[in-house]
């Protein structure tokens, strides 16, 4: 018999926000190239949206904690 596993979901709520109100985090060591950061406004502009992203509520607004460059 084959055991299960149990994850616990930590996601507390999934919404849409405009790519401008995501505030960077500062301890984010990656740097991504340009044309990388081009193509992304590229799509944000054309379709609106590219991928899920996570982060956290601070007193200044949603900071990023993951999928920066999403």
């Amino acid at each position: 018999m084959a055991t299960q596993v149990v994850f616990r979901d930590r996601v507390r709520e999934l919404r849409r926000v405009p790519a401008s109100e995501l505030l960077a985090n500062p301890r984010n060591w990656r740097r991504h190239p340009g044309a990388q950061v081009a193509a992304l406004r590229g799509v944000l502009a054309e379709i609106g949206f590219a991928d899920a992203m996570i982060a956290r509520e601070t007193p200044e607004g949603l900071e990023l904690i993951d999928g920066h460059l999403r």
